[in-house]
């Protein structure tokens, strides 16, 4: 059993990570739960210091959060979205075949993928984002962006793997718990 790591050891680590074809960044934390060891290296584009995605985890971060908000009788799966979003947001949102589904969708639909609402984090941004242009994606971003696509399904017909629907969920979090994601997953989770 490794007892000590030696900070040299960890930093040509991450390092060498960034050289690899279509990685430009790394962060590596090291802890335990007592906090006694805590290292944290950063190499390439990302800083121990900058905010970085962790890309799908977050989905189960969320998830966990809305099964505890569920527990605690704050949400109920079946809520529909429209009861934490302005008619603005819902506007077009998910527009199948000249019928505005919006306000049907709910809080189980998103969690399953199963909303219809197409995916922001498409193919053009894949080429991006592995071309090495990194961008934050923020809510109101997200949102412009779906709505200039077209949903392939009405609510709870089918399953579709959408970014957009934890973007979603993400809001309705903060939303329920006046706080922002990064300190309700601190709090709920970490």
């Amino acid at each position: 059993m490794l007892t000590t790591i030696e900070p040299s050891f960890v930093d040509e680590l991450v390092s060498s990570a960034v050289s690899k074809k279509n990685i430009y960044g790394a962060v590596l934390c090291v802890e335990n739960g007592g906090n006694s060891l805590s290292l944290l290296y950063g190499a390439g584009n990302l800083t121990t210091d900058r905010p970085y995605f962790i890309a799908s985890v977050t989905k189960l971060y969320v998830t966990a959060v809305l099964l505890k908000l569920r527990s605690e009788s704050c949400l109920n799966l079946q809520d529909k979205i429209s009861e934490y979003f302005s008619d603005e947001i819902l506007h077009e949102l998910h527009l199948f075949k000249g019928i505005e589904h919006s306000k049907d969708i709910t809080i189980k639909y998103l969690m399953s993928n199963t909303s219809g609402i197409p995916d922001y984090f498409s193919s053009v941004v894949i080429r991006e984002l592995t071309a090495g242009i990194d961008q934050s994606w923020g809510f109101e971003r997200t949102i412009a962006s779906v709505k200039q696509k077209k949903p392939k399904f009405a609510p709870g017909k089918k399953a579709q793997y959408s970014d957009t629907n934890y973007q979603l969920l993400g809001k309705i979090i903060e939303t329920i718990t006046k706080k922002d994601i990064h300190t309700v997953f601190k709090e709920f989770i970490f």
